[in-house]
């Protein structure tokens, strides 16, 4: 069975209908075929609870995808990409949401060691898959996205946000002070955009000051950038209202010597020559180079097209070359530009990060998104990413129990290569072989051979049943296993029987 064509390329400005080529992935394509030994030890099967609710979430797409596939076929009619998109995200947000719920559980359970390391495993796989959301999959603006990502999994986790508000509560008496750390505080609340935050800590220390109360008017009429996010607002509505909030911003008559000065100039902006010469706000409170990036983003250039991105990253590394960037903050990096063959180059050498279970349903999701090959066999005769890692996935879920070499025929059916249909047959072989003294577990097998189109290997494992029964001394049983290896078997129809 050919793979279904991607459904659309994903939140581009330029939105179309058509996948990439093969070209560019030979990075990882070395990446994956070099991994040393030690790395593959790392290799193991999933939690089964988190396995059945990714393969949920999985299956329930393929089967969207192939409704809509056959649609488009049938119909001739155009991709309704709003649909399409909508499913993309609602399959992101799945992912993200069972590995959330894991990570969660996890940490209720209290743990060890152990415990914490998979707790690192499972925020980095967080992370990576809802930036990718962010920077590739969702249709609205990507500044407010990426702030508000940045502080899920940057501040909150630290804490840095409760303790920048303390900060400010206890330098509240020396508000006036222009070196005074209450505004700080303030500004970096504000360029991790916590209006709320500054609204309610200047509203303490408004009497002091008309510029502060002329100032908090100015906060109460406009909309922070979470407001924005939550209101759906679009690309082009989110640039119109930063350009007005920072027209109206600079219109404030705040002296340069005033210590409130610092905090107006995050929401006015600054011009490109004084960003280049590290005179803006966001260079001076930024700490690291994600943190830089995602602030001069939202608040410098706001206006800034995905496809525009690299140039600032280029210009955020450029001006933060003492800052230490690790293996993942490389991955970041490839994922804010969009740069597919490198992210999955970098996730592949990371297994103890981001193991093969995340790996695959990010790769499938990449490649419905049209930023893979969709050829089920490339010209060298090199297997397809896609199906790489789906037969490295299934791999990963026969290391455990029986019950995971069901998961693992599900991920494999997906595939759509020889290679990928001839591993189908051989673990099938391999699953039913391990059921047959199992009734039940035999039962369910069948089930799913059935479903697979693959009776004929069914039989010869009712036979297989047959003779275990028949040198047990169990003839009538041996009787009904080879009458149904004859006569065939409708596997959901006897499992209710023998219920």
């Amino acid at each position: 069975m050919p793979p279904y064509k991607p459904l659309f390329i994903g939140a581009s400005d330029n939105l179309v209908a058509c996948p990439v080529s093969q070209r560019g992935m030979d990075a990882f394509d070395a990446s994956l075929a070099s991994r040393s030994a030690e790395k593959q030890m790392l290799r193991e099967a999933p939690p089964a609870e988190l396995a059945e609710k990714l393969l949920h979430h999985f299956s329930a797409f393929q089967v969207k995808a192939k409704a809509v596939h056959e649609q488009v076929e049938s119909m001739r009619i155009t991709v309704d990409t709003a649909y399409v998109q909508d499913m993309l995200l609602d399959y992101a947000s799945g992912i993200a949401s069972e590995i959330s719920k894991a990570r969660d559980k996890l940490r209720k359970s209290g743990g060890n060691m152990t415990d914490s390391a998979q707790d690192d495993q499972l925020s980095f796989c967080l992370a990576v898959i809802e930036l990718i959301t962010e920077t590739m999959l969702n249709p609205s603006a990507v500044a407010p996205g990426l702030l508000r990502w940045y502080s899920r999994h940057y501040l909150e986790g630290e804490e840095d946000v409760s303790d920048w508000f303390r900060e400010a509560l206890d330098s509240v008496d020396d508000v006036m002070e222009k070196d005074s750390a209450f505004w700080a505080n303030v500004c970096r609340l504000a360029l991790a955009d916590y209006k709320a935050e500054v609204q309610e800590l200047l509203k303490g220390v408004a009497h002091q000051d008309p510029h502060i109360r002329e100032f908090c008017d100015f906060l109460s009429n406009i909309p922070s950038m979470r407001q924005m996010e939550q209101a759906g607002a679009t690309a082009v509505e989110f640039r119109q209202v930063i350009a007005e909030m920072q027209a109206e911003a600079k219109q404030l008559q705040v002296p340069e010597s005033h210590p409130l000065h610092e905090l107006v100039c995050v929401y006015s902006g600054c011009s490109q020559a004084a960003f280049e010469a590290n005179k803006d706000i966001t260079w001076k409170f930024s700490r690291t180079w994600i943190e830089d990036f995602v602030f001069t983003h939202a608040w410098i250039f706001p206006d800034l097209r995905r496809s525009e991105l690299g140039e600032l990253l280029q210009a955020v590394t450029r001006r933060r070359q003492d800052d230490r960037v690790d293996q993942v903050d490389l991955a970041f990096m490839a994922a804010l530009t969009s740069n597919v063959p490198r992210l999955l180059e970098l996730l592949s050498s990371m297994p103890e990060n981001f193991p093969q279970f995340f790996l695959v349903h990010l790769v499938d999701l990449l490649y419905y998104a049209g930023r893979l090959p969709v050829s089920s066999e490339t010209p060298d005769g090199q297997l397809p990413i896609r199906d790489k890692h789906l037969m490295a996935y299934a791999e990963d879920l026969c290391r455990g129990k029986p019950l995971l070499w069901g998961y693992a025929l599900n991920y494999l059916r997906a595939g759509g290569s020889t290679a990928t249909a001839h591993f189908l047959e051989t673990m099938a072989d391999k699953y039913c072989a391990s059921a047959v003294e199992d009734e039940q577990l035999l039962w369910k097998a069948l089930n799913l051979l059935e479903e697979l189109e693959m009776s004929e290997l069914g039989r010869q494992h009712c036979w297989r049943r047959a003779r275990l029964l028949r040198n047990s001394g169990d003839f009538l049983g041996a009787l009904s296993w080879a009458c149904w290896a004859v006569v065939g078997i409708s596997p959901r129809k006897d499992m209710e029987q023998i219920a």
